[in-house]
């Protein structure tokens, strides 16, 4: 049966079920949630970071690289302009000391290669870490999960990061 007083007694409850809900619930959810977004921010904000660090680093390496490979060709010529001067014998020696001098500046642009290349996967390392907080941080679906990485993958490229 329909009494009035009920029906009446079961809004007032519903009410303040709602404003309960709200007070309790709705609140320190939402500040939880705005607080998870700011902190995706600042790893996003690193990201981007230490892609462009990388980057700024990786053309360092390829500057010092042409350096010493102009250097290197530069000792060559004039080694051969030695060789020519002095005649056979040491235009034989020049040629050697020409050779090792080519050779240590090979090392050396190796060395500063594999260096930059050590740097570059320490970023990168980095860099996929902070990717993968970023996506363990929060519970994703397929899709979302395969935003993030494409997102990822963009910011990446866009920064230099494939060639």
């Amino acid at each position: 049966m329909f009494s009035p007083v009920d029906f009446l007694a079961q809004i007032a409850n519903f009410l303040l079920l709602m404003a309960l809900l709200t007070r309790i619930m709705y609140k320190p959810v939402s500040a939880a949630l705005k607080k998870r977004e700011l902190e995706l921010e600042h790893t996003r904000e690193e990201q981007r970071r230490l892609l462009a660090e990388a980057a700024h680093d990786r053309q360092k390496a390829r500057k010092a690289l042409q350096e010493v490979s102009s250097r290197a060709r530069q000792i060559m010529k004039q080694a051969e302009r030695e060789a020519r001067s002095y005649g056979n014998q040491e235009s034989l020696q020049a040629r050697e000391r020409a050779l090792r001098i080519v050779q240590h500046a090979e090392e050396r642009a190796l060395q500063v290669e594999q260096q930059a290349v050590r740097h570059l996967e320490s970023r990168l390392s980095d860099i996929v870490l902070a990717a993968a907080k970023q996506v363990l941080a929060r519970e994703v679906d397929r899709q979302d999960h395969q935003v993030l990485l494409d997102e990822f993958e963009s910011q990446f490229t866009s920064r230099g990061g494939r060639q």
